[in-house]
């Protein structure tokens, strides 16, 4: 907001100007700036420079050298244990899983799993069961995964929900989607330590109340079909699979079923800007990823 109420000579250059200003990157403010609040029951995972997910308790500032950072309200449909891959309902066909591998940073450090192929036909690693499924509503399913002597793999999620042809593939040495079919949308994000979050956002087909969720499969060629049969012998790592109703990955949800509340973050202005002020509100917003929705309102109050 810009008047003529402060001095050049007490207004840091970042703030040229302004009478009032925040840096959320920087986390810095100039001027009567009353800091923001931000409420959300739940913890929350949001991004950092250095793209690690890092948490934040109920209520307190959502906020890493990205700027502020907002998720919505989402529920977690995976129902074993999405990043503790030892627990018993995730399993692999044609394929051991062998857990207690180092996962992504804070958030699977010592139960991601290390999958191997070991016979001939659709070798995949997903969940038995998750939550429940509708016809018509779009979905979002991401995995965390990290290339072992396999770089090539495939995201789908269940043909009794989701279709027989519903699928996306990706390099995880080149960090590339390859080919896909059926998707509203497909990604690949890079995370610390070689791992990669791969997301596919595609509509259900069918309801169901018990159906798979996150599939991850080998596949031999970039541009191989859904759940190809593959003779390999090669290994990936899983560090954790999420999936939710919605048109985007959201942060991970580390709790199996579990419903993370959306965080809202108000600011509001001092009393003494309120009365008698004119100027102008600029406002600056970067770096939003996939994993992020922002929305900006205003309101006299």
């Amino acid at each position: 907001m810009n008047s003529n109420t402060r001095t050049v000579l007490d207004r840091p250059g970042w703030a040229v100007g302004m009478d009032l200003a925040y840096d959320f990157v920087g986390g810095r403010k100039f001027g009567p700036a009353l800091p923001p609040s931000d409420t959300h029951a739940s913890d929350i995972y949001a991004p950092n420079a250095a793209g690690l997910y890092t948490p934040f308790a109920a209520n307190v500032l959502t906020r890493t050298d990205l700027g502020l950072q907002t998720v919505p309200t989402r529920t977690q449909l995976v129902s074993a244990a999405p990043y503790a891959l030892s627990d018993a309902g995730w399993s692999a066909t044609n394929a051991t899983k062998t857990a207690g591998q180092v996962g992504p940073t804070n958030l699977n450090n010592n139960d991601a799993a290390l999958i191997t192929c070991t016979a001939s036909g659709s070798p995949s690693f997903a969940t038995s069961t998750t939550g429940s499924y509708t016809s018509g509503t779009t979905y979002t399913i991401s995995a965390f995964v990290k290339a072992g002597t396999q770089s090539l793999v495939q995201l789908t999620g269940s043909s009794v929900t989701f279709g027989a042809s519903q699928y996306a593939n990706f390099n995880l040495a080149t960090g590339v989607v390859t080919a896909s079919a059926g998707l509203v949308s497909s990604a690949i994000e890079t995370y610390a330590d070689g791992w990669k979050r791969i997301s596919i956002t595609l509509p259900a087909t069918g309801t169901s109340s018990a159906a798979t969720a996150g599939i991850v499969c080998f596949i031999a060629s970039p541009t191989d079909t859904r759940a190809p049969t593959v003779t390999l012998s090669t290994t990936f790592y899983v560090g954790g699979i999420d999936a939710s109703a919605g048109a985007f990955a959201v942060p991970p949800i580390l709790t199996a079923a579990a419903t993370v509340n959306g965080n809202q973050q108000v600011i509001s202005l001092p009393t003494q800007l309120a009365v008698g002020v004119a100027g102008f509100i600029q406002v600056d917003l970067k770096n939003i990823g996939v994993s992020t929705l922002q929305i900006l309102s205003y309101e006299n109050i």
